[in-house]
């Protein structure tokens, strides 16, 4: 009579840890990938404003006459979501520049899940970023350095 091969319970439960170690390892690999696509989102957004800012500078000589409207900020659809609002469709809510000189800051707050503000019941994955900005010079043209994340 032949004995029948198979596992041990020890093999499987090494395995099963193995297959634990890596599942974890790449989930916190996928959150990562996950969050720089949302910043990406924030400073491509921010990237809009800025043309549309820099264009209104450009027809008016001057920005504090600019509505949100004026820079694509808004409740409709067709427009980045306003300061009071969480867009379920965006990660960021996008604030009216302000004005300091002939320089402007045009930055983006985190919403939580399901369209909620960070602090108003919304959460948002570990790790992540609550803030994003960037700062221009009209009378210069020249812009900060890259834009800045608040990590949390």
């Amino acid at each position: 009579m032949g004995r029948k091969k198979a596992f041990t319970l020890v093999e499987l439960m090494v395995v099963l840890i193995i297959v634990g170690i890596l599942g974890t390892l790449g989930l916190a690999q996928y959150s990562r990938s996950i969050e720089k696509s949302r910043v990406a989102e924030a400073k491509d957004a921010i990237g809009h404003i800025r043309k549309l800012a820099s264009l209104f500078y450009q027809q008016n000589q001057a920005f504090d006459t600019a509505t949100a409207a004026d820079l694509g900020i808004g409740v409709t659809p067709d427009l980045l979501p306003a300061p009071a609002i969480c867009n379920a469709n965006y990660y960021f809510r996008y604030h009216l520049p302000t004005l300091s000189g002939p320089s402007v800051t045009i930055s983006a707050d985190r919403c939580g899940g399901g369209g909620v503000p960070i602090g108003k019941g919304g959460a948002s994955s570990w790790g992540g970023i609550d803030k994003v900005w960037e700062t221009i010079n009209f009378a210069t043209g020249a812009d900060a350095p890259d834009s800045v994340a608040i990590y949390r």
